[in-house]
């Protein structure tokens, strides 16, 4: 055979062996680069953090209650929480009750912790009502509303309610709606609850007075689950507190 022909014969294998194997080189790398994405894209969903649930509450009826994701710890800054211990020692000067010892440095606003201070002084509680309830939400056009329910005892057992509704308009003011008379007067409470069923609640409120052993009466008032407000009366003394839930709270003892 020719010598010209076996040199063009040895350099297209020469050329064929060289494309194969560049081919090669790039599949593996290839291979290797989609294995390390797999392993990134695994790395981070092991290392995701998971959703927390919805933070789930109750209104003055009962009526289950979807609001905000709960934050990590507690739902109130440190100021907070250190002023809310102080007026709690404020509240037994005031009415010469016993200070707890269970009142530390930091405590949060919350009925539960009221309670924990008060009853160690004047006994359980023997009675509590409701004596109105407030709902902020923002309807499925955008707009704000507000329902509001307010609750009469003619009987001194069962309440009687009596709704109201409004929508907040652009100066942050409300204007009420026109509501008929089966709707206003003593509306059951599945209606009620429907009128904010999924929708986005902005504000939850509620207020409520209960009584102890010696006709002491405590007024209060509850904010997107924190105390707002309190008014409590013990012989000649009373103690009042507005906006505990916030770093401007302020008590009284008049």
């Amino acid at each position: 055979m020719n010598s010209k022909y076996l040199v063009y014969i040895a350099a297209t294998v020469l050329v064929m062996f060289f494309l194969f194997s560049k081919d090669k080189k790039n599949a593996d790398d290839q291979t290797q680069e989609n294995e390390i994405e797999e392993n990134i894209s695994d790395q981070k969903n092991s290392l995701a953090v998971p959703v927390k649930p919805a933070l789930v509450s109750t209104d003055v009826s009962g009526n289950t209650l979807t609001t905000a994701t709960p934050p990590e710890g507690p739902r109130v800054s440190d100021q907070v929480q250190q002023q809310f211990s102080m007026h709690l020692k404020a509240m037994a000067k005031c009415l010469a009750l016993a200070a707890p010892q269970s009142i530390g440095e930091k405590t949060e606003p919350t009925v539960e912790n009221l309670f924990a201070n008060l009853t160690s002084n004047l006994g359980e509680m023997v009675m509590q009502m409701d004596d109105w309830s407030q709902t902020e939400f923002i309807d499925q056009g955008g707009v704000r509303k507000r329902v509001r329910v307010d609750y009469d005892y003619p009987d001194n057992t069962t309440p009687v309610r009596r709704l109201s509704m409004y929508m907040i308009n652009s100066y942050n003011m409300p204007e009420i709606m026109s509501l008929s008379a089966d709707e206003m007067n003593n509306p059951n409470e599945a209606y009620i609850a429907s009128l904010t069923e999924g929708r986005e609640l902005t504000t939850v409120e509620k207020g409520s007075r209960a009584y102890f052993s010696d006709a002491e009466e405590l007024i209060f008032s509850t904010k997107n689950g924190l105390l707002h407000s309190v008014s409590i009366n013990k012989a000649d003394h009373s103690f009042n507190c507005f906006n505990l839930g916030e770093e401007g709270s302020s008590c009284s003892c008049p």
